[in-house]
């Protein structure tokens, strides 16, 4: 598909674009246009019928809407937005570009597998994508009780969504994120209740499941973890009642833990900054793993607000005592130095 406009709808264990019942997505490519594809009950918005994966699917452009619908009841649309049908795993998915919004109703899900498959191989280069799952899965990689995969965002625009027990980005419930690297782009990672943000999906009982291994080499990367207390998925690592994998942050990259932070017996930080109220006592710039004395200045935040030892007015920022660590510069921000 590359232009026009296409509407596709499935029924029943079909896809909308793809498979039909026990038939994989194929080779499927869109590279413009404006596409509203909608699954069956069973199959994904665009990739697998029921019980089959997502086949190989490249989006480069275009408008795209991809749901695992079905009749809308409470148990139907039960395949990836983008991936697997019910039963089928993500396949391989590459996004490049365009504008994608991609979701499943039950189980899957948003981007990569169906419910109960693995989220195989997802790839995103670039565009501005949204993709959730309303209940039991991922956001991006695993369906509920699905693996994550290998997850790879190099850039773009990335929001992903866990429904309850799934990771906004890695694994279902119960399952292994396995391998999750993060190297550029804006990415925020919301989970479902009792699940990571980044990471695992949360279970009710003591598991063996693990966060994976997780990498930030790169980007402006926002995680957020559900729940609370005992109850609690970390921003990023292990969901409810899981076990550690392993953090990276390092080459730059930015990382704000938003509600329930990051465990410091299994996460090595290299250069990076790390923001939010959740970092804890890893707030704050850090060069080849050794923390740098300074508040930190983001210079591109348009509601950035006076603090101790500096004054911001207008688009002037004047440093008057103590040490801080300014980042993101803009053009249009002026740095004043006052001795006095």
């Amino acid at each position: 598909i590359s232009g026009g406009s296409v509407t596709a709808t499935g029924n029943g264990y079909g896809a909308g674009i793809g498979g039909g019942l026990q038939g994989d997505g194929g080779s499927i490519t869109i590279s413009g246009g404006t596409v509203n594809a909608a699954g069956g009950d069973y199959g994904a918005g665009i990739g697998g019928g029921a019980g089959k994966c997502g086949g190989t699917i490249n989006i480069s452009g275009g408008t795209v809407t991809a749901r695992s619908i079905g009749s809308g009841g409470a148990n139907s649309g039960n395949g990836a937005g983008i991936g697997g049908g019910n039963y089928g795993s993500g396949g391989t998915i590459i996004i490049s570009g365009g504008n994608v919004t991609a979701s499943s109703h039950y189980r899957g899900a948003g981007i990569g597998g169906g419910n109960m498959k693995d989220g195989d191989s997802i790839t995103i280069q670039g565009g501005t994508i949204n993709a959730y799952s309303e209940y039991g899965g991922t956001g991006i990689g695993g369906a509920y009780l699905g693996s994550g995969g290998t997850i790879n965002i190099q850039g773009g625009d990335v929001t992903a969504s866990g429904g309850m027990w799934g990771a906004g980005i890695g694994s279902g419930g119960n399952r292994n994120a396995d391998n999750i690297t993060i190297s550029g782009g804006v990415v925020k990672a919301y989970a479902g209740a009792y699940a990571a943000g980044i990471g695992a999906g949360g279970t009710n009982t003591a598991s063996s499941h693990t966060g994976g291994t997780v990498k930030i080499l790169g980007g402006q990367v926002t995680a957020r973890g559900g729940a609370s207390g005992m109850d609690a998925g970390l921003d990023i690592g292990r969901g409810r009642n899981g076990v550690n994998g392993t953090l990276l942050i390092d080459d730059t990259a930015q990382v704000t833990l938003a509600a329930n932070g990051i465990d410091s017996s299994v996460t090595t930080l290299g250069t990076c900054i790390l923001q939010g109220s959740a970092s804890g006592s890893f707030l704050g710039a850090h060069k080849d793993g050794v923390k740098i004395d300074g508040t930190l200045i983001d210079l591109s935040n348009p509601s950035l607000a006076s603090g101790i030892g500096y004054t911001v007015s207008g688009n002037s920022v004047t440093l008057s005592g103590g040490s801080f660590v300014l980042f993101n510069s803009t053009a249009s921000r002026n740095i004043v130095v006052s001795s006095g």
